[in-house]
């Protein structure tokens, strides 16, 4: 995830947003002025053979050849050494790629009309009852609901964990977290809550409570949110993160999306971080629920890492997993 220090400046963000928007102009537009100058100079050539300089003429037809190569790889150049600065292990680097990579995300983020957007709905089917799906009947959201609790009950290893102690205002805000990566979804929202939570016990050790951590780590997204007065989220919040009542294991500390991004960041049509994942890499493949098998099926993301897929907390959800080192240190600490 991106970096505290890189994304959170607005205009860098903005700068990003107007390089890549130059690259894939010149991507477009620069290889066809290339191929109108070499069919023009080829035309010269061909209705006037003697009179042409010969050498001159090979010459603009070499360079109009090697312009349109140079101008069509030019963007994919440009991610390749964001790629390996990504992978260089120098954070500054890493945190600048990852910031490159968010970018276009970040940018949209970042316009007023976004940010009024009381809920992020970018991660959910279009028909899924998300905030902004009002035509979804009554009738169907309390089918899904049902379905995401008996899911729940099922899956459920409900555990003590630990307890946090939190502000009012910070609870709200993590609520509103939950909602914004879950939509109103209860069976959901706990197993957002129960992800914060976890991060935080594994990986958040120097900030000063779970709220800090979310808020500035950059793993749960850039962008704040308005702390929400839901009273459903905010019972939730109370009971995995304050109360400690758990419902997965410890080591569960990531969660993929399907449709997540502006644009296809894996190339293969998934408009998400999710590339590929055991058995398949189609768009089709990777959404479809069935393919998932709980401690089975391993994912690919888009930023280079793997893990095993656990499941899905809501029918709605994106699918949730855990990497081997975050299993093996868990066990560690259990042994």
């Amino acid at each position: 995830m991106v970096g505290a220090t890189v994304c959170s400046h607005i205009t860098l963000i903005n700068v990003m947003h107007i390089i890549k928007s130059a690259l894939n102009l010149i991507q477009i537009m620069g290889p066809i002025l290339a191929m109108v100058a070499l069919y023009i100079n080829f035309t010269k050539a061909t209705v006037n053979p003697v009179e042409s300089d010969n050498y001159k003429v090979k010459k603009n037809i070499f360079n109009s050849l090697m312009a349109t190569v140079i101008l069509f790889f030019l963007p994919a150049l440009v991610n390749l050494i964001f790629f390996v600065l990504s992978n260089s292990g120098i954070a500054p680097a890493m945190d600048v790629a990852s910031c490159w990579n968010e970018s276009e995300s970040l940018y949209k983020a970042t316009k007023p009309n976004n940010a009024s957007s009381k809920y992020d709905n970018s991660k959910f089917k279009p028909g899924n009852p998300t905030a902004s799906n009002i035509n979804v009947s009554s009738k169907a959201i309390k089918k899904i609901k049902k379905k995401s609790k008996s899911k729940k009950k099922s899956k459920s290893t409900t555990r003590n964990g630990k307890k946090h102690k939190l502000s009012n205002y910070k609870i709200k805000y993590l609520a509103a977290i939950c909602m914004r990566e879950q939509g109103n979804v209860e069976a959901g929202m706990r197993g957002e809550a129960n992800l914060i939570a976890n991060r935080y016990e594994l990986f958040g050790k120097k900030y000063s409570d779970v709220y800090d951590y979310v808020k500035n780590s950059g793993w749960f997204g850039r962008r704040s949110v308005t702390p929400t007065n839901n009273k459903k989220a905010i019972n939730i919040v109370k009971s995995v993160i304050v109360n400690g009542n758990r419902d997965i294991p410890l080591y569960v500390d990531q969660h993929g999306c399907w449709f997540c991004n502006r644009h296809n960041y894996c190339r293969n049509g998934n408009q998400g971080d999710i590339c590929s994942i055991t058995g398949g890499h189609s768009k089709s493949y990777i959404t479809n629920r069935k393919h998932y098998k709980q401690d089975k099926t391993k994912v690919n993301s888009v930023y280079g890492g793997q893990y095993i897929f656990y499941y899905f907390p809501a029918s709605n959800s994106d699918p949730f997993g855990y990497t081997k080192e975050s299993y093996r240190k868990v066990k560690a600490m259990n042994d």
